[in-house]
C-alpha cells in the first residue's frame, strides 16, 4: 500500500476511534493527529497523543511496514527522536531511537472502501479516474471546490508574475508586457512568446514606441521568425532586416531559436509572426494599460481596450472576440489580482475574479472533456477551475488531495455495500 493512502487517513481523522492500542497493548487516544510535512522529516509535526495515561506531544511517522523506520535510516537520524508514535498498517518490527529507547507503535486499520476506491482510481484507464462517478458529487462540494482550484490556478499564475515583477525590479508594464506576450502565443506558442518578451526588455521598446514597424521589427528579429517567405513584401522584409539589425547592434540582442516555435497545422491568423506583430501594435497604441485597468477594472472597458488591436504588417489581421477574452482571462485578471495583492487592494482581487464569472466558458478539449461526463462550465471562472482540475489532480491521480475523493468515497462505500 502506498505512505501517501495511510498519510491521507491519519490526516483527516478517517480509523475508527474506538479501541486504539499500541502493539504493546497500551491504549492509544488520537487527541490531535498533528500538521502534515511536505518537507523533511517526521509526517506530522505537533501531534498530540494519549497512550494509557501519559499524555505525549511530539511528531508522528507513517509507515506502510515498520521495518521502513529501519530502510529509511530513521534509528541513525536524531531528527525522528521526537517521534511519539510510530504508525504503520504492518508491524513487522519494533522501532527505536537513536539513543534505544523503543517507539510506541500502532498499528492503522484503513477503511476497506476508501482502499478499494483509491485503487480503483489509481487502475482507472478513463480521462479522469473517477470518470464514472464525478456525475454524482453534490453541487455544492463541486462549487466549493472549484472555488479553491479557481483560486490554486490564480496563485499559480499570479507565482509566476511575481518571479517577472522581482527580476524587473517592479516595473509593472513589464510585468503587463510579459503577460499579454504569453497569453497571445494560445498555449501551443504561450513559452515561446514569453520568452521573446524577456529576450526584447520593453525600456528598449519604449524608446521607438512612436513607430510601429521598428517595434515590430525588433520582435520578429528577436523571434527569428523574419524571412523573405513569412513577410512576403519583399520592400517590407528588407525594411524589417535593416530596422532589425540597427537595434540588435545598438542593444546587444540576442535572438530565440526558431525551433522554439510551433507552425504547423495552424490557421493563419494564429501563426506566431502575425501574434508578434499584435504584441506590437498593443505595445505602440495602448499606453498606461496597467493604471487604465486598475482605474476602471471591468469587462467592458478592458474589451473595448483590446478591440481594435490588429497586426498591421500581416493583412490587418484583429484579435476576434475569443482572443480577445483568452487574453483578459490568462493576462489581465492575473495583473489584476497579483496588483491588487501586493497593493493590499482586496477590493481589485475579489473584482479580478468576478470578471471571470461574468465571461462565457472557455471551449477547449478540457471544457468539452468535463462537459462530456456531466459537469458542465457555466463562466470562465468555472472553465479555469476545470483545467486546474484536470491538469493538477486528474492527469496527475492525485485524487488524495481532491476534495472530491471524500464525496465520492461515501457513495462507493453504499455501492460496495449493495453489491
Amino acid at each position: 500500500m502506498e505512505e501517501k493512502l495511510i498519510q491521507y487517513v491519519w490526516q483527516l481523522r478517517l480509523f475508527s476511534t474506538s479501541g486504539l492500542k499500541t502493539v504493546d497493548g497500551d491504549e492509544v487516544e488520537v487527541i490531535d493527529q498533528g500538521l502534515l510535512n511536505t518537507d523533511s522529516g517526521p509526517d506530522f509535526f505537533n501531534a498530540k497523543v494519549k497512550i494509557n495515561d501519559t499524555v505525549w506531544v511530539g511528531n508522528v511517522e507513517i509507515h506502510d511496514v515498520a521495518s521502513d523506520w529501519f530502510n529509511h535510516g530513521h534509528d541513525k537520524d536524531k531528527a525522528y527522536d521526537s517521534v511519539v508514535l510510530h504508525v504503520v498498517r504492518v508491524s513487522d518490527e519494533r522501532v527505536f531511537r537513536t539513543n534505544g529507547e523503543v517507539i510506541p507503535q500502532m498499528v492503522l486499520q484503513i477503511p476497506a472502501d476508501i482502499e478499494m476506491l483509491y485503487d480503483v482510481n489509481k487502475a482507472s484507464k478513463s480521462w479522469v479516474p473517477c470518470a464514472d462517478r464525478i456525475c454524482h458529487v453534490d453541487r455544492f462540494t463541486m462549487h466549493s471546490w472549484l472555488d479553491s482550484c479557481l483560486v490554486q490556478r490564480m496563485e499559480a499564475k499570479t507565482s509566476r508574475l511575481s518571479d517577472i515583477l522581482e527580476k524587473t525590479g517592479g516595473d509593472w508594464p513589464s510585468v503587463m508586457y510579459a503577460s499579454i506576450a504569453r497569453s497571445l502565443g494560445f498555449g501551443v506558442n504561450s513559452q515561446a512568446m514569453e520568452n521573446l518578451a524577456t529576450a526584447t526588455p520593453m525600456k528598449y521598446i519604449l524608446k521607438h514606441k512612436d513607430d510601429i514597424s521598428q517595434v515590430a521589427a525588433m520582435l520578429l528579429g528577436q523571434s527569428a521568425l523574419l524571412s523573405a517567405e513569412v513577410v512576403g513584401d519583399e520592400a517590407l522584409f528588407s525594411q524589417l532586416s535593416r530596422d532589425y539589425s540597427f537595434f540588435q547592434s545598438k542593444f546587444g540582442l540576442t535572438p530565440l531559436r526558431r525551433e522554439q516555435w510551433k507552425t504547423g497545422r495552424m490557421r493563419p491568423t494564429n501563426l506566431p509572426w502575425v501574434r508578434i506583430d499584435q504584441l506590437a501594435y498593443i505595445i505602440c497604441n495602448a499606453t498606461h494599460l496597467i493604471s487604465k485597468f486598475v482605474e476602471n477594472p471591468t469587462l467592458d472597458f478592458i474589451r473595448s481596450e483590446l478591440k481594435g488591436v490588429k497586426a498591421v504588417h500581416f493583412g490587418d489581421v484583429k484579435l476576434g472576440k475569443a482572443s480577445i477574452d483568452s487574453i483578459i482571462i490568462n493576462a489581465i485578471v492575473p495583473i489584476l489580482f497579483i496588483y491588487g495583492r501586493s497593493h493590499t487592494d482586496s477590493a481589485l482581487e475579489e473584482r479580478a475574479t468576478a470578471i471571470l464569472q461574468e465571461m462565457p466558458a472557455e471551449s477547449n478539449s478540457i471544457v468539452e472533456g468535463w462537459r462530456s461526463y456531466g459537469v458542465d462550465a457555466s463562466s470562465a471562472f468555472e472553465s479555469q477551475a476545470l483545467i486546474q482540475l484536470k491538469r493538477e489532480y486528474c492527469e496527475r491521480k492525485d485524487c488524495l488531495r481532491c476534495r472530491l475523493f471524500w464525496s465520492m468515497r461515501k457513495g462507493f462505500a453504499g455501492k460496495k455495500e449493495k453489491s
